[in-house]
């Protein structure tokens, strides 16, 4: 079943990665997991979504599809992929340095 949230007159679908996620994941590496939440998109389809420039270090995106995707520029350094999908993304300046893209 589609979950969707109306959220300042946007439709949201629950698994998108929402500023609000990204602000929670920078406070968890800022304080080094002692608060704020880990980004965790294990098993998500993030196909078509648009996060250029995101910072999402040390992420979970197991399983995850980010086909045709744009993350231009973003940074998912030490980030775990096993098993993700990134066909035909823009992958334009993507740091994944130390990331697992098993």
């Amino acid at each position: 079943m589609l979950q969707i949230l109306l959220a300042e007159s946007t439709l949201i679908r629950m698994w998108e990665i929402t500023d609000q996620q990204l602000k929670d994941h920078s406070e968890w590496l800022k304080s080094k997991g002692q608060s704020g939440v880990r980004l965790d998109k294990t098993g998500r389809d993030l196909s078509n979504s648009a996060h250029p420039g995101a910072k999402m270090d040390q992420g979970k995106f197991i399983g995850a599809r980010f086909n045709n995707a744009n993350l231009e520029g973003a940074s998912f350094a030490e980030a775990d992929f096993s098993g993700a999908r990134l066909e035909g993304a823009n992958l334009k300046g993507v740091n994944f340095r130390g990331a697992d893209l098993g």
